[in-house]
């Protein structure tokens, strides 16, 4: 028996939500907020009439037996990319209908790639890349700016140290942008040959509409190169870190931002600011003097914090493509639990 002739294959409908709302709680995590929170469930997954999940439903009790969410970065048809969301099958169900789904994703969506943030190196990455030939996976690196401070509570520092940036002569203009408006000047610099290509659409709700998050947008210019900076700050037991989540636009822009990492840390009364990523050019975020991580550090800079862990986190990114640019924010990462 193959799979259309047990299954109904398909993109799912507002119709289908609550249907899918009750497949997470119950087969996925009970309590997950995209079992729970219809609003928010909707702000992550609606697209016009169009929810963003593929669907396997059992053409004999009409019952939803798989599940694939996407979140796609843009809207334009020739880079359109999607992110893989919450990825479940039932049990007893024929085998590898997960991978089905995963293989008949981008064609039904026309998408350009089918990336994946935060995936399991125990289940997910093995399988993936056991199963399908032009997949790859990558672990992010994970870099960190500490404040010139001797108490840390959030951060567990043993030896600090500081990195001075290498270029002190490179200082970008930094301006703070409230209103997608004012983004244009911005991404018209960006490269529409990136994978993942987000849209001022992407940007504006990803950031500026975000129903439970505080999101911080910043333009960068360095002589005639600019760039966007997305931010969030993060609090735990009355301290506070800020984190860098997106980067969108020329990345030489990053080498200047030493001053604004320092006020950032001054104003907010933060103990480090950390960046996670992969793809990008890291010399220029070694010249705006932070660190890396490595794994096995002696530093904890933590990643989970609902509920917080005080530990380091190791996310792993993946890809139907030879590489990516890949940040924090991306896909279903960044997200209220």
């Amino acid at each position: 028996m193959n799979y259309d002739d047990k299954y109904i294959i398909r993109l799912a409908e507002m119709a289908d939500v609550d249907g899918i709302m009750c497949f997470i709680d119950e087969y996925w995590k009970k309590g997950h907020i995209l079992g729970n929170n219809k609003e928010f469930f909707l702000y992550e997954h609606a697209d016009q009439d169009r929810i963003n999940f593929l669907l396997a439903i059992d053409r004999k009790s009409k019952e939803i037996e798989g599940i694939l969410g996407f979140l796609p970065a843009s809207h334009d048809a020739s880079t359109f990319d999607i992110w893989t969301g919450i990825w479940k099958v039932r049990d007893g169900v024929l085998p590898l209908l997960g991978m089905e789904l995963y293989k008949r994703l981008p064609q039904m969506v026309g998408a350009r790639t089918i990336l994946g943030v935060g995936d399991s190196q125990t289940t997910t990455g093995p399988l993936l890349r056991k199963l399908t030939k032009t997949f790859n996976t990558w672990r992010m690196r994970h870099f960190y700016y500490l404040a010139d401070r001797n108490d840390f509570f959030i951060a567990d520092v043993k030896d600090k140290y500081i990195q001075e940036p290498k270029y002190i002569s490179r200082v970008a203009k930094v301006k703070k942008i409230d209103d997608i408006s004012e983004t244009q000047e911005y991404v018209n610099f960006y490269d529409h040959g990136v994978v993942p290509y987000k849209d001022l659409s992407y940007i504006n709700h990803r950031y500026f509409k975000h129903p439970i998050y505080n999101y911080d947008v910043y333009g960068i210019q360095l002589d005639d190169s600019k760039a966007l900076i997305v931010i969030r700050k993060q609090e735990y037991e009355q301290r506070s870190v800020v984190r860098i989540v997106d980067y969108i636009g020329e990345q030489i822009c990053f080498s200047g931002i030493n001053s604004f990492i320092r006020e950032l840390l001054s104003e907010n009364d933060c103990e480090y600011v950390d960046f996670y990523t992969y793809g990008f050019q890291y010399e220029y975020i070694f010249e705006a003097g932070f660190t890396e991580r490595m794994e096995n550090d002696s530093i904890v800079i933590p990643d989970y914090f609902n509920p917080f862990e005080r530990r380091n986190v190791e996310i792993w990114v993946s890809g139907n493509v030879e590489t990516g640019l890949f940040t924090k924010a991306d896909g279903d990462q960044d997200r209220p639990n």
